[in-house]
């Protein structure tokens, strides 16, 4: 991980020199399965690997639909998980300036707003897409 000088501006890089640390992976799917449990909804703020996660988590979301929250890093990264989730029928939108909502179109539940921090949610007004 490299970390960056503010909040936010951390992140995942594969040759990082500096902060390394060694963890046990594993991916939604594969917890699900081994568990029997899939989650409602599932937070996602893994400093810009934001994909690696839903990639992970496509058994769970092609079957499923939890509802996500993800942080995203810059417009490119943005994009990306818009048109990922949006071609797997997900309504996307934005709750702030690096975060974003996906809930299964035409079952929107306003009450996972109420999970996401209160100067995220109160920060800017949500654009629909």
């Amino acid at each position: 991980m490299v970390e960056g000088l503010t909040d936010g501006t951390h992140h995942l890089e594969a040759n990082a020199t500096k902060s390394t640390y060694a963890v046990k992976l594993t991916t939604i799917d594969a917890e699900a399965e081994r568990n029997g449990r899939t989650p409602d909804l599932v937070l996602v703020d893994v400093e810009g690997a934001g994909m690696n996660v839903l990639e992970g988590a496509v058994r769970v979301i092609e079957r499923r639909h939890p509802a996500l929250i993800l942080e995203h890093h810059g417009s490119a990264n943005r994009r990306k998980l818009f048109e990922w989730l949006m071609n797997r029928g997900y309504s996307v939108e934005d709750l702030g300036p690096r975060h974003i909502l996906a809930q299964q179109a035409g079952r929107i539940d306003r009450s996972a707003r109420a999970m996401t921090m209160p100067e995220v949610v109160g920060a800017r007004s949500r654009k629909r897409i």
